[in-house]
């Protein structure tokens, strides 16, 4: 089911097993928490015994052209001032 990022952390939290399998690696439920927070949306499927997590929607990082403000910043506008 895909949750966002609050109800994800909740829901591997509450998650009674010794791990998740993150990005088809098994990882600690701490590491699939800390994984969580790179997205805005995920994944969770509790499948065969296993807890799977996948991101979808990935928060942007601040070198994205899409970060909030504008990106990164021009370097030569400040250099040939």
């Amino acid at each position: 089911m895909e949750l966002n990022t609050p109800q994800a952390v909740r829901q591997i939290k509450s998650c009674n097993k010794d791990y998740a399998v993150v990005e088809g690696e098994k990882q600690s439920l701490l590491q699939a928490m800390s994984f969580a927070l790179k997205f805005h949306k995920l994944n969770l499927i509790d499948q065969n015994g296993e807890l799977f997590v996948k991101g979808t929607v990935p928060v942007n990082s601040k070198d994205s052209p899409d970060a909030a403000l504008g990106g990164p910043p021009n370097r030569l506008a400040w250099q040939n001032s």
